[in-house]
């Protein structure tokens, strides 16, 4: 038994940390004279639970008790950090439909100036 007003001090990792899955999402562009729809794609990270390998540990009568846990660390700098990811996922989502579009209307414009009525 432990001396009044001691404490022991326990370090361990229990099972694996939270893990980042992508999630993608597509968008349809709508686009006159294209006989297929074309797509614009966004991948966004979400962040999933860990899982502990056991629901306590125990050293011989004293169960150890958590002080901090890995996981909610991990969750809170995901959570800061989502909304400079998103922005940045939809800004480069913004620019790909741009591009679409604006090679779609140069081909139209093309094919209206030189007399071709087929579009792209």
């Amino acid at each position: 038994m432990p001396a009044a007003g001691t404490d022991c001090l326990v370090i361990y990792e229990n099972g694996q940390s939270p893990k980042k899955k992508e999630v993608r999402y597509d968008f349809p562009l709508f686009l006159v004279g294209v006989n297929k729809v074309k797509y614009v794609g966004m991948a966004l990270p979400e962040m999933g639970d860990g899982t502990a390998a056991l629901p306590y540990v125990q050293v011989d009568q004293y169960r150890i008790q958590p002080m901090a846990s890995m996981s909610k660390v991990i969750q809170s700098e995901f959570k800061a950090e989502y909304p400079a990811i998103l922005a940045r996922e939809v800004t480069r989502a913004v620019v790909k439909a741009a591009s679409q579009l604006y090679r779609h209307t140069t081909k139209v414009i093309k094919a209206a100036v030189t007399g071709s009525l087929d579009c792209p």
